[in-house]
């Protein structure tokens, strides 16, 4: 790791209508052992104090004139970031005070554009939906390969790229409001980088869910970039899965309170779908 003792780090955190869990990110990013060299929130849009709270705590404040979504949002941070090395980390989680140091050291390796490793619930976050979360979205109870491996995704809850090889491949879209991050990663290996996955690298989710909030960050992990959106077609997915896969593992958990989410979810979907599709966009 000699000749990244001296690399620059910039972090980014995007932020929409977050300032219930913002500050705590920020504080995070800022209690890193290694010191990063700036931390930029890029404001989507919000509406709430978000863009105030970042302000008070240090951060380099870029705001949208309105919410222009995730690509348009990292592909700014990316241009705007002062560093080689870029960490971000998303407004509703926060990570451990070595993340930074135990992913730079991967980029010993020239062909590496990008290291992650796996999202968890915070321990202070309980209710119903967030254990259903810690269950089908983050699969907490399955077990992870405990080594450093390539993959060929790209995921961006909290991650570290290298700024050169993200330009390389084209940064992220501008106009995808979910899914940028699996394009740049889909970019990065055709242009022959290296993506890791290291099971060391934690971050913590303090989100505290609700069933609609629930619904929507399902539909956003389960969708492709180049996907439309069919309310109807998603039901059938949604309702196959929860079938196969979601209620027998509510069954095998004997928690019946995240069986019950997990078979009205296709419903409560299909009925968002049909009166917000904007949020399914």
């Amino acid at each position: 790791m000699s000749h990244l003792k001296k690399a620059r780090i910039t972090g980014i955190v995007l932020s929409y209508n977050s300032e219930k869990t913002l500050a705590n990110c920020i504080l995070a990013l800022k209690n890193q052992s290694l010191e990063l060299e700036e931390i930029i929130v890029v404001d989507d849009g919000s509406t709430d104090k978000s863009a105030e709270i970042a302000i008070e705590l240090g951060a380099r404040v870029i705001s949208n004139s309105s919410n222009r979504g995730r690509g348009y949002s990292r592909d700014l941070g990316i241009i705007e970031s002062k560093s080689e090395y870029i960490l971000f980390c998303d407004s509703s989680n926060v990570i451990p005070s070595d993340f930074a140091s135990n992913a730079l050291r991967h980029f010993n390796n020239v062909q590496v554009s990008a290291v992650f490793g796996r999202i968890l619930n915070d321990s202070k976050i309980q209710s119903i939906c967030n254990r259903w979360r810690a269950r089908h979205l983050f699969r907490e109870h399955l077990v992870y390969r405990t080594e450093v491996h390539d993959v060929d995704c790209l995921i961006t809850y909290a991650i570290m790229l290298k700024k050169s090889a993200v330009l390389n491949a084209g940064n992220f879209r501008k106009d995808l409001r979910m899914c940028e991050d699996i394009d740049l990663g889909k970019k990065l290996i055709k242009k022959g980088f290296r993506i890791l996955s290291d099971p060391d690298l934690c971050c913590f989710s303090i989100r505290q869910e609700n069933i609609i909030s629930l619904c929507i960050r399902y539909h956003r992990w389960f969708s492709y970039e180049n996907e439309i959106f069919d309310p109807h077609k998603t039901f059938v997915n949604t309702f196959k899965t929860s079938l196969t896969v979601h209620s027998r593992d509510d069954i095998r958990a004997k928690d019946f309170y995240t069986l019950l989410i997990s078979i009205v979810m296709p419903f409560i979907i299909l009925l968002l779908g049909k009166l917000y599709p904007e949020k399914f966009r």
